[in-house]
């Protein structure tokens, strides 16, 4: 499979969304939209999900109550932050076999879940995918104060878990973070379709 160099594997880190479980934000614009019907998606994405808004919600810095407010004001939304949290989180579904696989590949060694997430998310993903929460290690942009793709977040997951970067086996949808993981030294494959982890987990297991 590409980008495995090495047939020696201790461990899997992988991403969250679009990796373990399918984001889905055209339901969260159509949910959103209920809140801020002239809704610009390309606006909402400019001026909250790549800005400090969300970047500061995913490391740790804000809480959702402040996220709320914030997102709110920027997009014009009255609402309060039990409806936030409805709508926020929204857009998630698991991806068939995904599951299976990450069990699976749980049999044979440890997987961790490395993920640019905020706190809101991360308690619905838990309760909705209590599987995820079966992994060795949880690394989180929202404890860690970091984000994917800065360098220091893959060597303190690293040193975390205590695994030789050539022995792990990363994977994720985003190529930036890849392409950083490969430069830490682990083996990083690109999530190019929602059939890639369970293929690379058949690709190493059968």
């Amino acid at each position: 499979m590409e980008g495995l160099a090495s047939d020696r594997i201790d461990a899997v880190f992988a991403d969250m969304g679009d990796t373990l479980i399918r984001i889905r934000p055209d339901r969260f614009f159509d949910r959103l939209r209920e809140h801020v019907p002239d809704l610009d998606t390309e606006a909402f994405y400019r001026e909250v999900l790549y800005r400090d808004v969300y970047r500061d919600f995913a490391r740790g810095f804000i809480d959702g109550p402040a996220f709320c407010e914030r997102m709110g004001g920027i997009l014009g939304a009255r609402w309060d932050f039990e409806t936030f949290r409805d709508v926020w989180c929204d857009m998630m579904d698991e991806i068939p076999g995904t599951r299976e696989a990450f069990r699976k590949a749980q049999e044979h060694m440890p997987v961790y879940v490395l993920s640019n997430t905020d706190p809101v998310h991360v308690a619905h993903i838990l309760e909705r995918f209590p599987w995820i929460g079966e992994a060795r290690g949880l690394f989180l942009s929202c404890d860690e104060g970091l984000l994917k793709p800065d360098p220091s977040f893959y060597s303190r997951a690293l040193e975390r878990f205590g695994h030789d970067p050539r022995a792990v086996v990363f994977i994720d949808d985003r190529m930036e973070n890849v392409q950083a993981a490969r430069e830490a030294g682990m083996q990083g494959v690109h999530m190019r379709d929602a059939g890639t982890f369970v293929g690379l987990v058949e690709h190493l297991w059968g």
